[in-house]
């Protein structure tokens, strides 16, 4: 039987933004479905071919099909290990700029296989001893 859930978050799997992201959630969100995976949205973007990429699109086939998704948030997260780190990157920007294009990618994917689904984004950075988000537009 299908249930209705308010949305789908991917997100890294970087225990780092656990807390923080549980607690951005919990006024927004209420029911939501969680992929979490190395990179977020690097996979899908880099490799959409790939069993990973793959094995995550069915994922999200089966929230929007059995659990009645219509909105989806993705994240992508300064300093990720799976680009390799802040390190992997000449400068601050130059990481949010691939990170960003990466979750643009997969929101226009995401568009084109599920017409209805909303999307947005979110770029998740250190500030001072915690995290903060904000918005990435297409």
């Amino acid at each position: 039987m299908a249930s209705q859930c308010d949305y789908l978050l991917l997100r890294c799997m970087d225990f780092r933004l656990e807390r923080t992201i549980e607690e951005w959630l919990r006024p927004y969100l209420g029911r939501t479905d969680v992929i979490a995976i190395a990179g977020s949205c690097k996979v899908l973007a880099e490799t959409p071919d790939s069993w990973p990429a793959l094995f995550i699109w069915d994922q999200i086939r089966l929230a929007y099909e059995q659990h009645g998704v219509r909105q989806v948030v993705l994240t992508q997260h300064q300093d990720c290990g799976a680009y390799g780190g802040a390190a992997a990157f000449g400068s601050a920007e130059a990481e949010k700029a691939k990170l960003a294009s990466d979750l643009r990618q997969v929101k226009e994917d995401l568009h084109r296989r599920f017409p209805d689904l909303r999307v947005s984004g979110f770029w998740i950075k250190p500030a001072g001893p915690e995290w903060e988000f904000e918005e990435i537009e297409s």
